[in-house]
């Protein structure tokens, strides 16, 4: 294997369970296995090859001696210095990154953005890190692979083989000495290879601690492990040092992660009762600490305790240490040396061991390794791994090492005393159990005895020592709070454990019987300690505290007499004192732990208070605690106490009512104001910032001194901006006061957890200020930049906390704010007088242009996107921070004053410390962190849920409180969320000092107090714009991110899809910093992933401080979202986009990849969504096809279909996934067939899988799996609830594409009957959509097959030629089969095409019937599968007659179903099929046409017969007539009279109903055989009068035949049959005024609108040449009918017509008139028709003619074409000029005449003829002046053709010709004549014509 990454990928693929290839074991058993924990020791920089570069002189490359440029010299030198290599290792690297591809090859592999085109050494130096960072990590993946006992046994055992292999090649020698070198300053510097040092750290720690899991060490390897991590500790020590913090502090910073692991890997590998594994690779089954569970057998002794005494000297020689983190290692070494000394059993134990592990463990205890380790946040909080996966492992093995140490110290009674001085002290040793049963809450159940337990187990240690604190607590006050606090984090592990834990506090009450099964076997609390004293202690504080005011109100009241007596002196309020606050804290947390669920609760209420109102009277006692001043409470204890109050009100609902009336009449938050606008600047001292000006200079005066710098934690400018205002609210009062001031913020986030606990329950007015106050006092704190985070929060974390419970908050005003909600009703009724309701104010701020909540929401995305968190070394606490802010020297008047504010600065020290600690028990920063964005993803989600219909509404709100807010606010009306992105900027960073805003006013004044001007930077106040939400969202589409990836896809999806349109949506994601690029390959790279389930998911175990939090919603596959997001049809442009490059192939190998889910049942909606996007990237992409058609992955596609469809039921997603399948498979082929769309190779991998699919087993799986769906059974009873919920609220789609097709939303249901009843229904509802979606898609699948077999039997046909006849004899009937050619595409070679045409047509027929009680929904798409093989038929020839005959029959029996389960449509379908079928038959021989007609049955004629006449679809009713048209016989004789009679009454008296109004929904086959069949029956003229009365023209129309074709021509083929009906019946019924009135109606419609698109506009358009050979016979056939309609009306004596065609001369029959006469003129004016012509340029249509398109076969059909269109024009000419209109054009018909007699053919003769006879008709007297004049210019050529032209000298004096050429001269002598008269004559004339009228 050549590279690591090849190495990576290959030992991944054996890891993860999949088959690896051969190269990879032999390399796991090759001796280069050992070179990848060797990848970091390079050889240095050599002195000797650095004189040869700087010398110019060469250097060797790969064996060979290189000679370099200057410049790449330098280069060389460069990196070799940074990287600290040797010259020729920096020159390979340089060398492998010279080609630009290369570079680009390396930037697509580490998913950076850019692509090193011109940055040679960042490649290089990319490169370094790229092959280290994959060398690390597949060593990662082979020591945990080995430990995996859910691989195969083979991969297992070749990675323990290798594992073993690695132990004996200094495995832990090579990776100690990689940290050693990482902690190095070589490694600290520049940044980007600090960053760098902290991941090769910890992969490296990974290695080490997974490699010798459970293994036995060596003394040295052990040895070397203690000292390694004593230096790193170093290291952290020196960082933490002021001088040093800007030079190791981030580099030092990201190695105690992995110093963290080597410490437990080595508390790990020293425990002597440890089960360990030899070195020889000796493997077991069982696991000790891989997942907390402990073993009964003999544990095999250490064989490191023979070295216990060594190892414990070498400790005690360290040097002693000032610095916590040497202190600390120093300290947990020793508790290694302790627990390397104790026995294997404690009953064997010697005096001399037990003194060894006692001596241990007091070392380890006095240096404090209780507060070290419970200090260190690697091991409890830290994310240890990439993907932010849970430290699951590392804490169960942390886990049994401490419950080894506090057996060991209760054994030997090592166990420090409470209130120790030096060291750890009981109160640490309880306080480090704590914090780890917070962050693993299995330890917390073996803390309760078991039957089967004796008091020497290891479980029993811990009971132990509950029952020693309780002791502790019981004799002293030290203990106290610690106890309790354990007790607290006892009880959260689990219910069991609540309900144990409150068992035991009730144990010492006098009737309580439940002493059994608790700690230990009797063991009871302390006096004092039971739920009852608790709640007595809070309600006794409670009346102190008010007692104490109302004694402070009464001695400030001023006398309202001179005989009251003066009021005593001033009193100063009451406080609580630490160590009082500190236990009133723990004893509600205890309280609150107990009620894990409602039941514990109502249970512990019930044991505090015998009253019924139990919840509420203790909820009572703590509000009242909790409404004193902040000074009086500590925030912490406030926070305690309003999460008892919130677990109270969860009890029941009476509870939640009562309790919340009383938070509302404690007026916690003021209910005055509204949102305001948020601030745009905050101004933070100048050395907080780090890209501030500078400051300028100033001169110093004489005698002036210098001013010294502000400290900005003492005076706090940011605490001076939010307490300019003060609100009345207790809550508010605090969070600006004393919570600002101590930068912990407990009170504020209980009240939060207490309104989110209420919800509903509070009213209006509450819920308005809760709502301010979470998204102001507390969101847009979280938001502001984080250069004054440091002035707003003291913990990290608190930040991020504190913003998940304000968006829980908001987000749960927004959960049930729906049109139906009363709330929504309410802020939109005209005739509400109250305000808008706190989910109006919280969407309102969210969309409206100042607004702060998307704002705020941006902010808080970005900034948790940052990697890595700054480096804040754990110092003391300083006491400066806690002062008061000062005050002016007047108002104090004593040293009590002095005292009081030290006694405030004590409090708040040790509120800040009890806030410290009861942080470390929680979640980490990177947990809070992400599931803030998370929370802020899924609340800007639900806004974009509901923007449009909330825009809506307030446009058409009026007088509404809706509408009073909005005018009350002043920022104008709500946008969309995509609008306020695009039209958001990125405010620029004012250099100068401004007045800018706080969190609550924005005119606090200019100077602030203690602060000056130029001390100040004002800058913008979030930390990013709203404008960088979208590169944000982009950012979060990678693999591996599963919390954030699925909402962030789904956002952009519902930016990208409802509010911008694509060019702005790219623009704007182009825009950002990274340029679009870097969220491009990671979006497409989620996409190609999608299909990983390795995926690490975020931690989903709760932590104790996220009690109270909604529980996250599933996040989504964002895989699915990345799929769904693509094929959403608004965001369509985005695939082409990020799909582009080798991402459009990874995307089709998902695709196919996934589609195996078929077979072995994986994930099929990933496989659904995959195969959806290919078959859209095929429809626009055709690139796409030939990704697809790479191998046979359409023929594999295709036998996977029928797999699945052969299966006895078919489940709801299976059918959905096939249905993707199968669109799939026809888009993929239907694209292979257009002309220059795919590769050859592609082109023909798709007829294979044609091929394929022409299979009877294939096309019976198929066409059968619509009807095999798992049927749900449903009650059609619908309850009345659910009922209006489908009347009133119909469920909203899951998304635009993928619709959840439910018929009632489950969530708005309640009662659990209904529920199940709406289940039921929408899983019936599902499989029916599903079924008829699977249809749908088997059809369209199987049109392209039929089309490329038509095309394949096309090519085996005989080219005859079949083309539409021009003459105009009544008995030549033009053949109306030659225009039914679909132009299908290339010809394409299948065997025996018409076998599998007539297969698909009877196997849809064929699957009709033997489901005939199935729905009809897809048994119509079936029926018009057989519909358009039956068309395909029709046409060709050399079909068997049993196959003709067979088909009718198959057709019969498909109609024969039940009345609820057919359908007209699915009867039209088959009428279509029935009609094409037996005209088949008819033109085979009457032989077969009668037996076909025999085989339909007369019970199936009966049913067509009344759909013929009754059907109330146009349509069907066509179809139907056509069927009984062509199955009519000829005559009547055979005993088949019967049927023509039926087929003629159908005909005559059916009737056309309901054609006005239903459109054109129309099938074409249907319509085509219609036309067809009518074309048969008008033979004679009584069947085109009975035609023509029946108004079939009308009902073509409404059926859609006179449409005007589309842009590509299509449309044509029925169109085509129609006109040439209309002009039969026009030439057989000439008089039938019906007809024609119908027939100018519809096929000279709006030719003289020039706006709207016609047929006469379409067909007629003598500036467009016709595209195809199919549209010129469409002009042709338009141009009959109106040549027809031109006719005048026969007079009744038989004589010529003497008047107009119609009455009206309107201007669409003008307009058309006028468009024949230029066509006629164009086609006159060719002079060498043979040679030049717009004609020729004629495409072929159809799949026959594509075939002979270069031969002179296609060129005599467009010549007979253009004939036929000639002679219609020369037809029209004739009936215009000899009906007396008054448009017609003389030097057109002399110039068609003059054509005519040049040309030859029949053609050119009936032209010739034609065009003398209009002539003749037009020049007859009297002329008008126009036409005199156009006759005087053309006279000239008219008399040059009579004269030259053979055919007229030639001819016969007796014939036409002469006769007419003779009038037509005669006619233009006499116009030539009237001309030369004087022009007077004419008037004199017409003078007296009318005197001799007026006579």
């Amino acid at each position: 294997m050549d590279t690591s990454f090849a190495v990576l990928e290959g030992v991944s693929t054996l890891a993860s369970g999949r088959e690896a290839a051969p190269d990879v074991v032999r390399y796991l058993q090759s001796p280069q296995l050992a070179d990848l924990a060797k990848c970091l020791e390079q050889p240095p920089p050599d002195a000797s090859k650095r004189q040869k570069l700087a010398a110019s002189q060469p250097l060797m490359l790969r064996g060979k001696e290189q000679a370099l440029q200057p410049r790449t010299a330098r280069l060389v030198a460069a990196l070799s210095d940074e990287l600290q290599l040797d010259e020729e290792l920096a020159l390979d690297f340089v060398a492998r990154v010279t080609e630009r591809q290369h570079r680009r090859d390396l930037a697509g592999m580490t998913g950076r953005a850019e692509a090193f085109d011109d940055d040679i050494g960042g490649a290089a130096r990319q490169l370094f890190y790229f092959e280290a960072a994959c060398s690390l990590r597949a060593l990662g993946e082979v020591v945990r692979g080995a430990l995996d006992d859910n691989l195969p046994h083979n991969a297992q055992h070749s990675l323990q083989q290798a594992v073993c292999a690695l132990a004996k090649q200094n495995l832990a020698g090579c990776l100690l000495a990689a940290v050693k070198r990482l902690a190095s300053s070589s490694w600290a510097h520049p940044v980007d290879r600090a960053a760098r040092a902290g991941e090769f750290a910890s992969l490296v720690s990974e290695a080490h601690y997974y490699g010798f899991y459970e293994t036995q060490l060596e003394a040295n390897e052990a040895k070397e492990l203690l000292e390694t991590t004593r230096d790193v500790s170093r290291l952290l020590d020196d960082a933490c040092r002021p001088q040093q913090v800007g030079q190791l502090a981030p580099h030092a910073s990201r190695l105690r992660a992995c110093r963290d692991v080597l410490l437990l890997g080595a508390l790990g590998a020293l425990d002597a009762g440890a089960k360990l594994r030899d070195r020889n690779g000796a493997t077991r089954d069982d696991s000790l600490l891989r997942y907390g569970a402990s073993n009964d057998d003999d544990r095999t002794s250490n064989k490191l305790a023979a070295n216990a005494a060594a190892l414990r000297s070498a400790i005690q020689q360290w040097p002693s240490t000032l610095g916590n983190e040497a202190r600390g290692a120093k300290a947990s070494a020793n508790l290694a040396a302790a627990l390397l000394a104790r026995p294997n059993r404690w009953a064997d134990a010697t005096s001399d061991i037990e003194e060894a592990v006692r001596s241990a463990l007091q070392d380890a205890f006095e240096g404090g390794v209780c507060q070290f380790l419970t200090r260190t946040h690697g091991l409890l909080r830290g994310d240890l791994r990439d993907g932010h996966r849970p430290p699951t492992t590392y804490l169960a093995a942390f886990t049994e090492v401490i419950v080894a140490v506090v057996e060991a110290a209760l054994e030997v009674d090592a166990l420090p005393e409470p209130s120790s001085q030096y060291g750890d002290s009981l109160e640490d040793v309880l306080e480090l159990i704590r914090v780890l049963c917070g962050r693993y809450p299995q330890v917390c159940d073996r803390f309760f005895s078991s039957e089967d337990m004796d008091e020497e187990a290891p479980s029993a240690a811990l009971a132990h020592l509950t029952l020693r604190a309780g002791d502790a607590a019981r004799h002293g006050d030290a203990c106290r709070a610690p106890y309790l606090r354990l007790l607290a984090s006892i009880a959260r592990g689990s219910e069991k454990c609540a309900t144990a834990v409150a068992d035991f506090l009730r144990s010492d009450e006098e009737d309580s019987d439940l002493r059994d099964g608790l700690f230990l076997d009797g063991a009871a609390p302390p006096p004092g300690y039971g739920l009852r004293h608790f709640s007595a202690l809070i309600d006794r504080y409670g009346e102190v505290l008010r007692a104490a005011e109302l004694e402070t109100q009464l001695a400030t009241t001023t006398p309202s007499s001179i005989y009251v007596a003066a009021p005593p002196p001033q009193r100063e309020p009451l406080w609580l004192g630490g160590a009082d606050a500190e236990a009133l804290a723990a004893v509600a947390d205890v309280l609150t732990a107990c009620m894990k669920t409602p039941a514990h609760a109502r249970r512990v209420c019930a044991a505090c208070s015998n009253e019924s109102n139990a919840p509420s009277r203790l909820a009572a006692s703590a509000l009242r605690l909790v409404c004193r001043d902040g000074d009086a409470v500590a925030p912490d204890l406030k926070g305690a106490l309003f999460a008892l109050i919130a677990s109270c009100a969860s009890s029941d609902d009476d509870a939640r009512t009562s309790i919340a009336q009383l938070v509302q009449k404690a007026s916690l938050t003021s209910s005055s104001g509204q949102l305001s606008a948020p601030p745009s600047q905050l101004r933070l001292p100048r050395r907080l910032v780090p890209n501030a000006p500078p400051l300028p200079p100033t001169q110093l005066f004489p005698g002036q001194v210098q001013r010294a710098p502000k400290d900005p934690l003492r005076d706090n400018c940011l605490a001076q901006q939010l307490s300019s205002v003060a609100k009345p609210g207790v809550v508010e009062r605090d969070c600006l006061a004393v919570e600002t001031r101590l930068r912990t913020f407990s009170g504020s986030e209980g009240y939060l957890r207490l309104v989110h606990t209420l919800g509903d329950a509070l009213d209006d007015s509450s819920r308005r200020s809760s709502v301010r106050f979470a998204a102001r006092d507390i969101l847009l704190r979280c938001a502001a930049r984080d250069d004054g985070q440091i002035l707003a929060f003291r913990f990290k974390e608190e930040r991020w906390r504190l913003a998940c419970r304000a968006l829980a908050v908001l987000r749960q005003a927004l959960e049930s704010y729906d049109p139906l909600s009363a709330s929504w009703k309410r802020d939109f009724d005209a005739k509400s007088t109250e305000e808008a309701s706190a989910s109006f104010e919280v969407l309102y701020d969210a969309l409206s242009d100042r607004g702060g909540l998307a704002a705020a929401l941006a902010s808080l995305i970005s900034a948790a996107g940052k990697e890595g968190d700054a480096f804040l070394p754990d110092a003391d606490i300083d006491t400066r921070e806690f002062l008061p802010e000062p005050k002016p020297q007047g108002l104090i008047k004593d040293a009590n004053d002095d005292k009081r504010r030290l006694l405030r600065a004590e409090l708040d020290v040790a509120s800040v410390e009890r806030a410290r600690r009861s942080g470390l028990g929680g979640a980490g920063v990177a947990w809070w962190r992400r599931r803030c964005e998370r929370a802020s993803l899924d609340l800007l989600e639900a806004v974009a849920s509901k923007e449009a219909i909330f825009i809506k509404a307030c446009r058409s709100a009026s007088d509404s409180p809706a509408q009073r807010a909005l005018v009350k606010a002043a920022r104008g009306p709500p946008r969309r969320l995509g609008d306020l992105l695009l039209a958001s900027r990125t405010p620029a960073v004012q250099q100068q000092p401004s007045t800018g805003g706080s969190f609550l006013r924005n005119d606090f004044g200019s100077q602030l107090d203690g602060w000056h001007d130029d001390d100040l930077v004002s800058l913008p106040f979030f930390e990013a714009p709203l404008a960088s939400l979208l590169p944000e969202l982009a950012k979060r589409a990678q693999p591996g991110d599963a919390l954030t990836a699925g909402p962030s896809i789904r956002l952009l999806g519902a930016l990208a899809g409802a509010a911008l349109d694509g060019g702005r949506f790219l623009a704007a994601l182009a825009a950002a910093e990274d340029k679009g690029a870097d969220a491009r390959s990671k979006f497409a790279a989620r996409v190609a992933a999608c299909t990983d389930r390795t995926m690490i998911d975020e931690d989903g175990v709760d932590t104790a401080d996220a009690d109270g939090l909604p529980i996250l919603k599933p996040a989504g596959d964002a895989g699915h979202a990345a799929l769904d997001l693509l094929v959403e049809p608004r965001a369509r442009h985005l695939a082409g986009w990020l799909l582009d490059g080798g991402s459009l192939e990874a995307a089709v190998d998902v695709a196919f990849r996934s589609a195996s889910a078929l077979e072995n049942g994986g994930d099929l909606g990933t496989a659904e969504r995959a195969l959806r996007l290919v078959a859209e990237l095929a429809t626009s992409h055709r690139s796409c096809v030939d990704c697809v058609c790479r191998d046979d992955a359409l023929v594999d596609l295709v036998t996977m279909v029928r797999e699945a469809c052969s299966t006895s039921t078919i489940s709801v997603p299976t059918a959905r996934c096939l249905a993707s399948a199968l669109e799939c498979l026809a888009v993929c082929t239907h694209t292979a067939k257009l002309p220059d769309g795919v590769q050859d190779q592609a082109r023909g991998r798709c007829r294979n899988a044609v091929d394929a699919f022409l299979r009877v087993d294939v096309l019976q799986a198929v066409f059968g799996a619509a009807f095999k769906l798992e049927s749900v059974a449903s009650s059609d009873a619908i309850p009345e609830e659910a009922r209006k919920c489908v009347e009133n609220a119909p469920p909203q789609p899951s998304s635009v594409l993928y619709e959840n097709y439910d018929l009632v939303d489950e969530t708005k249901l309640d009662d659990p009957q209904v529920k199940q009843w709406a289940k039921h229904a929408n899983q019936a509802q599902r499989a029916v959509t599903a079924a008829a979606r699977l249809a749908d898609a088997a059809q369209r699948f199987a049109a392209v097959c039929a089309g490329y077999a038509f095309e394949s039997a096309a090519l085996e046909a005989s080219s005859t030629d079949q083309n539409m006849a021009f003459r105009t004899d009544d008995d030549q009937q033009s053949d109306a089969l030659a225009l039914l050619n679909e132009p299908y595409g290339d010809l394409a070679g299948l065997s025996r095409p018409r076998r599998a045409l007539a297969e698909v047509r009877d196997a849809a027929a064929r699957a009709l019937t033997e489901n005939q009680s199935s729905d009809a929904r897809p048994a119509e798409a079936l029926a018009r599968c057989a519909a358009d093989a039956a068309a395909n038929l029709r046409s060709l020839d050399k079909l068997q007659r049993s196959v003709t005959v067979g088909g009718a029959r198959q057709l019969a029996l498909a109609l024969d179903r039940p009345q609820r389960s057919t359908s007209e449509a699915l009867r039209g379908h088959l009428y279509a099929a029935l009609a094409h079928t037996l005209a088949r038959a008819r033109h085979r021989d009457p032989q077969t046409s009668m037996e076909a007609s025999d085989a339909v049955g007369e019970r199936a004629w009966g049913r067509v017969c009344a759909d013929a006449a009754t059907a109330a679809t146009p349509w069907v009713r066509l179809a139907a007539r056509a069927a009984l048209c062509e199955g009519a016989p000829e005559d009547g004789g055979r005993g088949r009279g019967a049927r023509a009679a039926l087929a003629a009454d159908a005909l005559t008296h059916g009737g056309f109903r309901g054609s006005g109004g239903e459109g054109p929904l129309v099938d074409a086959a249907a319509l085509e055989a219609s036309c067809a069949a009518l074309l048969k029956l008008c033979r004679t003229r009584d069947a085109a009068a009975r035609v023509a009365d029946a108004g079939s023209v009308d009902a073509l129309a409404a059926a859609g035949a006179f449409a005007p074709p589309d842009i590509d021509g299509g449309g044509l083929r029925s169109g085509l049959l129609a006109l040439e009906l209309v002009r039969v019946l026009l030439r057989r019924l000439p008089a039938h005024q019906r007809l024609r009135s119908s027939a100018q109606k519809h096929c000279c419609a709006r030719a003289a609108d020039v706006g709207r698109r016609s047929l006469a506009q379409a067909l007629l358009a003598v500036e467009a040449p016709p595209r195809d050979l199919g549209h010129l016979r469409g002009r042709a056939a338009l141009v009959g009918v109106i040549a027809e309609l031109a006719k005048g009306e026969p007079a009744a004596n038989g004589a010529s017509p003497s008047y107009v065609p119609l009455a009206d001369k309107s201007s669409d029959v003008v307009a058309c008139h006028a468009r024949c006469w230029r066509l006629l003129a164009a086609l006159a004016s060719e002079n060498e028709p043979e040679r030049a012509g717009w004609w020729l340029a004629c495409l072929p249509s159809n799949a026959r003619e594509r075939k002979d398109a270069l031969s002179n076969v296609f060129d005599d059909a467009k010549r007979a074409a253009h004939s036929a269109l000639w002679v219609r024009l020369a037809d029209f000419a004739k009936n215009a000029a000899a009906a007396g209109a008054p448009a017609v054009d003389v030097e057109v018909l002399a110039a068609s005449t003059r054509r005519g007699a040049d040309g030859s053919g029949a053609a050119a003769a009936f032209a010739l003829e034609a065009g003398l006879v209009a002539l003749k008709d037009a020049l007859r007297s009297p002329t008008d002046a126009a036409t005199a004049s156009a006759a005087l210019r053309c006279a000239p050529l008219l008399r040059d053709t009579f004269r030259n032209v053979p055919v007229l000298r030639d001819a016969d004096p007796d014939g036409l010709l002469a006769r007419l050429v003779r009038v037509v001269g005669d006619a233009l002598d006499r116009v030539e004549k009237e001309s030369k008269q004087p022009k007077e004559q004419p008037t004199l004339r017409l003078m007296s014509g009318a005197a001799s009228v007026m006579a």
